[in-house]
This record gives C-alpha cells, structure tokens and sequence, in this order.
C-alpha cells in the first residue's frame, strides 16, 4: 500500500486521508492540506486506493474502496500496537542487561582479587573482563533499542 506519513514531531492527532476521483494522494491539494494540519499540531496519513496504484482512470468498486479503508485502519491501529509491545520489550531488557553487567563486575572483582593473590591465572582475569565488556556491550545495546523505540512508537503515533 502507498502512504505519505507527515507532521509535527509533537503532533497531538493524526489525520488519515484518501484522495479524490481522478488525483493521487501526492496532488498538491492533498499536500496543501497535509501543510496546513501540521501547522496546527496535527500529523496526516495519505493513501491510494488500488485503482490509483494501478494506474487505472476507473474507481474501485464501493466494496474494494471501503476494504482499503478498512485495511489502512487496520495497519495504523498494528503498527501502534507492535510499537509499544517492542517499547516494552526493550524496556525489560534493559533491566536484565543492567542485573548481568552488576552480576559481570562482581565476577571481575573477585576474579581480579584472586589473580591479585595469585591463586588465579591471567586467562581466568581476561575471561571474566571479557564477560563484563560482552555484558555492557549488551546494556548499551538494550538502550539503544528503548530510544528506537520510542521514536517508532513517536512515529506510529504522528508525533515525528
């Protein structure tokens, strides 16, 4: 399905539109619209009944029409949902990396104590600075995956 997706990054509403007989969703009427709702606060959704990416002159049938409808509201409502599921998946862990890389320097430091009083080799000590790093490596990560997502959930939502 062809869409434009656009507005304020702090949108309070999103618009979803289709076009008229005869003009895709890009016709500068369209767009003109699309303008004036983002100078008020408020993201749009442009889409193309089949017809139009078809390249056909003639409408779709009520039926078909109302079907694509249906299945860009449908898309719009799964695409939030997915967001804000993946939002707080990344949220967890994030709590579980932050246990590992607590769980990982304890492990160095008592490793670092016993190579310290010599009853540990160096490849104990490198093995457990290893898992710290792996273990921070993945903490950074996890972080990296909350701010993704909230800026898809942002988006999902009209807000970028």
């Amino acid at each position: 399905m062809n869409v434009v997706f656009e507005g304020p990054k702090d949108a309070f509403a999103c618009y979803v539109v289709a076009h008229g007989a005869g003009a895709g969703m890009k016709h500068p009427f369209l767009a003109a619209i699309a303008k004036g709702f983002a100078e008020r606060g408020v993201a749009t959704l442009r889409y193309e009944f089949p017809y139009m990416e078809r390249g056909s002159r003639r409408p779709d049938t009520p039926s078909v029409a109302k079907a694509r409808v249906r299945d860009t509201e449908l898309q719009v409502w799964q695409n939030v949902e997915q967001s804000y599921l993946n939002l707080g998946e990344a949220e967890e862990r994030i709590g579980a990396a932050q246990k590992a890389v607590e769980s990982a320097e304890e492990n160095y430091q008592l490793a670092r104590g016993r190579f310290d009083a010599g009853v540990a080799n160096i490849i104990e000590l490198t093995d457990a600075q290893l898992a710290l790093t792996q273990a921070q490596s993945d903490q950074a990560q996890a972080l990296s995956d909350y701010r993704i997502g909230i800026a898809r959930l942002e988006r999902a939502l009209g807000r970028r």
